[in-house]
């Protein structure tokens, strides 16, 4: 049986479907919609690849959107595809990359996962990883936040998080937690080499056995009067410090080579 098809909402996040290859269906437009470059990029693509663009009036557009903040515009799309944890890996070794990757453990707001996946790839993580359950469902609203991103990052759906760190631990992966409560400060501690970077939900955090499994904890050192941050924006925090500290330009000490 065929999966039925997806939507994705906005103009930014279509033409970043389209550049990124994936198999479009329909694109519904707004009647009178508003020109610019990303529409006309948009068309050109749609053009050459053979899309079929329908015309409709915007409230009817309102009324099948899910976002509500469609600008006009929607595109019918196959379901986004994931790939398995052992063809990614294998994928980085056959390139001779360290892997840098994050996990999402728990996250349920669409907000939050969509933007965690814009700053994973903008800050070059190799995949991200998270469950099936107690997990954010990929979304339109979940495409919208991360402004494309999903169509540029290699997405790994597990059945069990923990299970897959002990995976990833065999693999020579250094498993980072992240806590408010954990002794270690990420700015002060090696975070080079192959790292699997392990986020949790808003309020709980990761899982007990999550944390368990993980090689060590880090915090962001707080000097304000509020404990902790956003995980979207503590996300970003430490995708960034990994990245800082894997660049070659840093002259931080590595773990293992790193082609980042």
């Amino acid at each position: 049986m065929e999966k039925e098809d997806v939507r994705l909402e906005g103009r930014n996040v279509v033409l970043e479907a389209l550049q990124g290859g994936r198999k479009i269906r329909k694109i519904l437009m707004a009647k009178g919609i508003k020109p610019g470059a990303n529409l006309n990029l948009i068309l050109k693509l749609a053009h050459e690849r053979g899309v079929k663009i329908s015309y409709l009036e915007r409230s009817e557009l309102d009324r099948i959107a899910q976002t509500r903040v469609h600008q006009g515009i929607l595109a019918e799309t196959e379901p986004l595809s994931f790939v398995s944890l052992a063809e990614l890996l294998n994928s980085l070794a056959q390139q001779g990359q360290a892997p840098f990757l994050v996990v999402l453990d728990g996250i349920t707001d669409l907000q939050n996962f969509g933007s965690l996946i814009r700053s994973a790839e903008g800050m070059g993580v190799h995949g991200v990883i998270f469950s099936r359950r107690r997990s954010a469902p990929v979304t339109p609203a979940v495409a919208k936040a991360s402004a494309g991103a999903l169509e540029h990052i290699p997405l790994v759906q597990v059945s069990n998080i923990a299970l897959t760190l002990e995976e990833l631990k065999k693999k020579r992966v250094w498993v980072v937690g992240t806590s408010d409560r954990a002794e270690k400060n990420c700015f002060e501690t090696d975070l080079t080499g192959s790292i699997a970077l392990v986020l949790g939900s808003e309020g709980k955090g990761i899982s007990r056995l999550v944390a368990e499994k993980c090689d060590f904890l880090v915090r962001i050192p707080m000097k304000g009067k509020v404990s902790s941050l956003n995980v979207g924006v503590a996300g970003g925090i430490l995708m960034y410090e990994v990245r800082r500290q894997r660049s070659r330009e840093c002259g931080v000490g590595s773990k293992s080579s790193d082609n980042f």
